[in-house]
């Protein structure tokens, strides 16, 4: 990170500490309440017909103190009509545990995912090489500016999938739609919203780590929506939100300096997030 990227990633961040300490003051905690992390990856296959998969993987939390001797993976199974579905439950055991030389994530040496419950349906679906004696799990912790993920290696450290962690909603809508039109009354179509649609179409979503990021804020901003809506604070904490987010972002779009607005609204974002966890 270069010290321009710096700089604004500490701004965004900065100007969000209004809205974080009014959530604080309204009592509202987070918590997920599970002695795991989760992460979910869906995917499709064809077969004799099309299906979707859905695998969930639980990583103890103890990872953090590299604390672990098996994680698990629930796989579900349902054809594209609904017509009939099949769910599963495998075991990972972990032989070994090591930091990555860098320090930024921890590699999870792994046995093969054993069968403990209903059908073995891993066998027949293309990540089926997880059965085998020897794989990797990727453990990257949560940072100031990501959220935690795991990668999946196969025993030829091909990576399989990459996947964020999975942040539990309860309701609530976009985060821009609930504080422009919501609470400010603004047109459906209001010219904010327009163009911050229009920037993440035309410029975030066109890079690998502007993709992921949307991918994060999508995931995010249901759960800060449903908290924000929840505090007794609600109608100055949108309007600071507007005054501190929207409006900044949009001048420097204005400006063309899309860099600096991508790195300015990610770090405002996700340090709203952190204040609620």
């Amino acid at each position: 990170m270069d010290r321009k990227e710096f700089l604004l990633k500490s701004a965004g961040a900065a100007a969000a500490v209004s809205v974080s300490s009014l959530l604080k003051a309204g009592s509202l905690i987070v918590s997920e309440g599970e002695n795991d992390f989760k992460y979910i990856y869906t995917t499709s296959e064809k077969r004799e017909q099309e299906l979707t998969i859905t695998y969930t993987f639980f990583i103890p939390k103890t990872i953090d103190e590299a604390l672990i001797s098996e994680a698990r993976m629930e796989m579900k199974q349902e054809a594209k009509d609904g017509l009939w579905s099949k769910e599963s439950k495998y075991v990972i055991s972990v032989k070994k545990l090591k930091e990555a030389k860098d320090g930024s994530h921890s590699v999870l040496k792994c046995g093969a995912y054993e069968n403990s419950d209903g059908d073995d349906i891993l066998s027949l679906s293309d990540l089926a090489i997880l059965g085998q004696k020897k794989n990797c799990i990727l453990y990257y912790p949560e940072t100031d500016d990501a959220v935690s993920s795991i990668k999946l290696l196969d025993n030829k450290n091909k990576e399989l999938a990459h996947i964020l962690k999975h942040i539990p909603i309860s309701g609530g809508g976009c985060f821009l739609t609930s504080a422009c039109i919501q609470e400010l009354g603004k047109d459906e179509r209001c010219f904010e919203l327009v163009e911050l649609e229009r920037f993440a179409k035309n410029h975030v979503s066109q890079s690998e780590k502007g993709a992921e990021m949307l991918k994060l804020y999508y995931g995010l901003a249901p759960l800060v929506v449903d908290q924000i809506n929840q505090s007794p604070y609600r109608r100055t904490i949108w309007e600071n939100m507007y005054d501190d987010l929207v409006m900044p972002t949009l001048y420097m779009i204005e400006e063309k300096k899309y860099a600096e607005a991508e790195a300015f609204y990610s770090s405002y974002s996700f340090a709203i997030y952190r204040s609620l966890v």
